[in-house]
């Protein structure tokens, strides 16, 4: 990289693209040393230094390719364009992969720099699509997702075990304000080197933009107020129901983390005991369940007003009148205090009180526009409150607004394609729109450089929120921030905690700053350890593992893991099973949750019967609440029995996504490297005897299950006698009464119509 005339020079970049700044120029000769995250403010060129490595290591490495990596399209997008504005290639040198790409058309090609999605990527390298061996640079932006089971901890892990020539840069703008979050990101990235930066670094604070606050305090209704009180009085009953048996020490406000973590912990002891003897636990854990859905509630009430808050318990309480609705839902809506806070919310409403927080945000929105604001940006956690603010806005000249969500349905209203929402994102950057009202799809990365004003409808504590939505502005000119958050509720906590953590965040990032070097060399020191498992140590040459998995199962944590142990993954559709490790041994994969919704649905021994087609059927449950769903403890044991002794299906447990994977790569290698037995698919499911067929006939009626089924076929012989009885003869049958007799007989004598 050389300077001329105040703009950097590359062979692989256009002249005068990329005027000089000397912290990026640093930063990228760092990040050419070894993997490094980098931390730099928003709008300070972070796509830069990325452009700056690729550039470098297509020159250094002639025959390599680079990937960029982006945890949506639109992000994917915006880097695909940004690249190709500034480097000297032609179109075939560069390829974008997202979801909306079939597989088919995913080829490397001539491509020298490839962009796209982690999910999509995973996919590829689990199925045997891809591999990254010619990578010489992965590019990981928004990397303080690289925790946990994110798709970016895999891609991470199988381009350093693949690649000729790994280099990692992870970018990130709001790495967290715990300083051993980031160290976990930077280990999962494999950094050698933090590179971080404050806006007040001294070879960054000149190219900082100045960016003006308001807080706008908003008063909740009176009649609100008084619901709230009634919500936390139900809290309170709550937290002391749990707190008297010792379980924990609850006061309020109760927190939706803390909350679910315990009645987890609750769920599991009760799990691994199998069955309970004492019903107050079972009771806590009711107590748990209604507290945590009014936690939800409270604070959409608290941040958003009475149309969100009446718009979710509608949702709750239509769930709560379906069959088979958890007992704990049913709670919520027959408790007087509850009634009574959605009756003073509904009568707010209908006396005309209209939120405040709307009649304050068109005045803001008027005013920024008459003050010479081009583009505002409105953000909003919950899509109830998003179609409110786009309907207010609608009416509310000059402004021309427009609504991002994210991609997934929400309670009858469709989600946005990523083809959607980067169309839309064009749009407001050209100017057809001018106000973008978006949830929390539009928070992160997105380049939405020029708008002036950005305006906090509610709060949350999350100081990497609060930092990525101020980051919407101030990036090329000075900007504006409006914090909207109704006095004395949880909205104005919110606001105060993630301003106390962005805080301490930015205390982090200088420190990191001024202690690079024993950060690095802290990191080069620990690089590696206890990533890999022990599944891939002292195999030497050996034979590789095969797994034929079912293409339904392609969207599983499981995948990962068995590409981390070195399985070579066959996806394909089977007819039996979700896993195929031999010719005898054949898997059914279930979540616990899974497992107790098809005993009810009658799936699970018709898959079990299919199983049998394989010498060695084998079941797996996944989870740690097999005796905490809707199903009688009893009725779990005698399926599990019946699996074992009837059908002749082993069974066996893991906890999670990464034991299931051990499990199913230690039996695959024990068949294929031991027993010489390959994975083979049987083409179709095993013919079922008549009996299993008569069997599963009768067990189709109303309130049925398969030993009752047995026992009506050895009373009347066959079907056809069952279904021509009487009530009164039913009735001779041990466990049918008359009740359920009577419900045989209209489902089998009542004349067919076809809903309307």
């Amino acid at each position: 990289m050389r300077v001329e005339e105040g703009y950097i020079s590359h062979p692989f970049l256009k002249p005068k693209k990329i005027e000089l700044r000397g912290y990026q120029k640093k930063i990228a000769e760092v990040c050419l040393h070894g993997n490094t995250l980098v931390v730099l403010p928003t709008g300070l060129g972070k796509t830069v230094v990325a452009i700056l490595v690729a550039a470098e290591r297509l020159l250094l490495l002639p025959d390599s390719r680079c990937l960029i990596v982006a945890p949506t399209k639109p992000l994917a997008m915006q880097h695909f364009e940004s690249f190709r504005s500034v480097f000297k290639l032609e179109e075939k040198d560069f390829a974008l992969w997202t979801g909306e790409v079939p597989p088919e058309k995913r080829n490397l090609g001539d491509a020298r720099l490839v962009f796209a999605t982690p999910q999509v990527l995973q996919n590829d390298i689990v199925s045997g699509r891809l591999s990254l061996e010619s990578f010489s640079l992965l590019i990981v932006d928004e990397a303080h997702r690289t925790v946990g089971d994110y798709a970016y901890v895999f891609l991470v892990d199988r381009y350093m075990s693949m690649a000729r020539n790994p280099l990692v840069v992870g970018l990130t703008a709001s790495p967290g304000s715990d300083e051993s979050r980031i160290e976990t990101v930077a280990r999962n990235l494999r950094a050698s080197f933090i590179e971080a930066r404050s806006e007040k670094s001294e070879d960054v604070k000149s190219y900082v933009q100045s960016v003006k606050y308001e807080f706008v305090p908003v008063t909740l209704p009176e009649p609100l107020l008084e619901a709230k009180k009634l919500l936390e009085d139900f809290l309170r009953e709550k937290a002391s129901n749990v707190s008297k048996l010792g379980l924990a020490r609850l006061k309020l406000p109760l927190n939706y983390r803390e909350v679910s973590a315990l009645l987890a912990r609750t769920a599991e002891s009760i799990g691994s005991a199998g069955t309970a003897k004492d019903s107050s636990i079972f009771e806590c854990l009711k107590d748990l369940a209604s507290a945590r859905r009014i936690i939800l509630s409270l604070e959409r009430l608290e941040t958003e007003g009475a149309d969100s808050f009446l718009s979710l318990m509608e949702r709750q309480q239509s769930q709560s009148m379906r069959s088979g609705a958890p007992i704990s839902l049913k709670r919520i809506f027959a408790d007087r205090r509850i009634k009574d806070a959605i009756g003073l919310c509904r009568l707010a409403k209908d006396a005309g009180f209209t939120n405040p927080k709307l009649d304050k945000l068109r005045k803001i929105v008027t005013s920024c526009f008459s003050e010479g604001a081009r583009r505002v940006v409105v953000f909003v956690s919950y899509r109830d409150s998003a179609n409110a603010i786009l309907s207010l806005l609608k009416e509310t000249p000059p402004a021309r607004p427009v609504r991002l969500v994210g991609q997934a349905d929400r309670a009858g209203d469709a989600g946005m394609s990523q083809e959607q929402q980067a169309k839309i994102i064009s749009a407001f950057r050209a100017g057809e729109y001018n106000t973008l009202v978006a949830t929390q799809v539009g928070e992160e990365g997105l380049d939405i450089s020029s708008s002036d004003v950005v305006i906090f409808y509610e709060n949350t504590p999350s100081a990497i929120r609060y930092v990525q939505r101020i980051g919407r502005t101030g990036r090329s000119a000075p900007g504006k921030v409006f914090i909207m958050y109704f006095e004395g509720t949880r909205d104005e906590a919110y606001l105060w905690i993630a301003k106390r953590r962005e805080k301490a965040m930015r205390t982090l990032v200088s420190r990191l700053s001024r202690s690079g070097n024993n950060k690095s060399r802290e990191l080069r020191e620990s690089k590696g350890q206890g990533v890999l498992s022990p599944f891939l140590t002292d195999q030497g040459d050996e034979k590789k593992i095969i797994v034929i998995v079912d293409t339904r199962e392609s969207g599983s944590a499981v995948l990962a893991e068995l590409s981390k142990l070195g399985a070579e993954v066959k996806l394909q559709p089977l007819d039996v099973g979700d896993y195929v490790l031999s010719e005898r041994v054949c898997i059914e994969r279930k979540t616990t949750r899974d497992f107790a919704i098809s005993m009810m649905d009658g799936r699970l021994f018709e898959q079990a019967s299919a199983l049998k087609g394989y010498e060695r059927p084998v079941l797996l449950l996944e989870g740690e609440e097999l005796y905490c769903t809707n199903v009688l403890p009893q009725a779990i044991a005698g399926a599990l029995a019946s699996l074992v002794v009837d059908f002749g299906i082993c069974v066996l447990w893991s906890k999670n996504a990464s034991e299931t994977a051990q499990l199913l790569f230690a039996l695959a290698r024990k068949e294929q490297l031991d027993n010489k037995s390959m994975p083979r698919v049987r083409g179709e499911k095993k013919p079922a005897s008549i009996p299993e067929q008569q069997v599963y006939l009768v067990a189709g009626l109303p309130g049925v299950e398969r030993t009752t089924a047995r026992k009506l076929l050895e009373h009347f012989k066959s079907p056809e006698r069952v279904f021509s009885a009487s009530e009164k003869e039913l009735q001779e049958v041990d466990g049918i009464g008359e009740v359920k007799a009577r419900r045989i007989r209209e489902v089998l004598g009542e004349r067919f119509e076809e809903e309307a």
